[in-house]
């Protein structure tokens, strides 16, 4: 274990007995070597009073340094010290600065190594039923989706396949169902085995072809979700020549169905006056219809808009 794991350990209790005077030594140790983690822990400690001497401006002190060297945790929490004005004078500027570099951040983690991006929240019971709440599916869901597959429901086929999608380590079971779902004609199914060959995992090798020939057959078929993994080919330029008419038009047809990523990437089109002419007001549009079914991207991309004032009056507070 790192000095910053086994300080947290102590200071938690979680692995290790609870001990405050252990976990200030070794976040000591840390800030030593200029660890914002540690001076994250010092924060904290002092915040809440845990050491001798606690204050809060010693707590603001390291907050700001942790922050200081992007440290995210500390950036959410210095933001919003400046957002509520907890113990610092109200500054949106101050607080959007720490915010825009977290959600920056998290945005960029948001895209395979090809460049894809990825959706995996919306089941097949979720895409009928959109203005019902997620909820977490549990194993008994599981076993029901597995009875109605094992019978040959092709619906039920796809939304097992989608159950394992979305846990990241069974990708060969995804596979294996979304096939017996496509050969019975299921278009989502289809679409997903294109995603599938798109994305790079340590179970499935990644081939663009194989995605491709997948995506034309959904995209033959009028499914958005192919409509919008072809597009993002043609868009990347992923085994296929990179082609901004071709995409902006495959989105064009897949937001037209209200598919997500369709709406995303015919926003980031738009915005980028890629394949179209420039035209803020029509991004905004699409990014605010994305941002309906909860895509972090979407968020991200409006609120980039209204705090650098693009296609919109700046406000911060927005």
């Amino acid at each position: 274990m790192t000095k910053e794991e086994l300080a947290f350990g102590h200071l938690m209790g979680v692995y290790l007995p609870m001990d405050f005077q252990r976990a200030k030594a070794y976040f000591d140790e840390g800030i030593a070597i200029g660890s914002p983690q540690s001076h994250y822990g010092i924060y904290l400690m002092n915040s809440v009073g845990l050491i001798a001497n606690a204050s809060i401006s010693k707590a603001l002190v390291h907050l700001t340094l942790a922050a200081g060297d992007r440290y995210h945790l500390a950036q959410m929490a210095l933001a919003y010290r400046y957002w509520r004005s907890i113990n610092v004078a109200y500054n949106c500027e101050s607080a959007l600065m720490f915010y825009q570099q977290v959600a920056t951040h998290v945005a960029s983690k948001i895209s395979t190594a090809s460049g894809q991006l990825v959706q995996r929240i919306r089941l097949h019971d979720e895409e009928q039923h959109p203005t019902q709440n997620n909820i977490m599916l549990d194993n008994n869901l599981l076993q029901y989706y597995q009875l109605l597959a094992d019978r040959g429901d092709p619906q039920a086929q796809y939304g097992l396949g989608q159950l394992y999608y979305i846990r990241d380590t069974a990708f060969d079971k995804a596979l294996y169902y979304f096939r017996l779902a496509a050969e019975k004609g299921n278009t989502n199914a289809l679409a997903y085995l294109g995603k599938l060959y798109s994305e790079k995992n340590d179970y499935i090798k990644q081939d663009n072809q194989t995605a491709i020939q997948f995506f034309q057959r959904a995209v033959e078929k009028g499914n958005p979700i192919g409509q919008a993994g072809l597009g993002l080919a043609y868009y990347h330029g992923a085994g296929v020549e990179k082609n901004y008419a071709k995409a902006f038009k495959l989105f064009q047809l897949s937001a037209d169905q209200s598919y997500v990523e369709g709406q995303l990437m015919l926003g980031v089109m738009y915005s980028n006056g890629e394949g179209a002419k420039q035209d803020f007001k029509l991004a905004m549009k699409w990014f605010q219809a994305a941002s309906q079914s909860g895509h972090v991207l979407a968020y991200y991309n409006l609120a980039q808009m209204h705090a650098t004032g693009t296609g919109v009056l700046r406000s911060c507070t927005t």
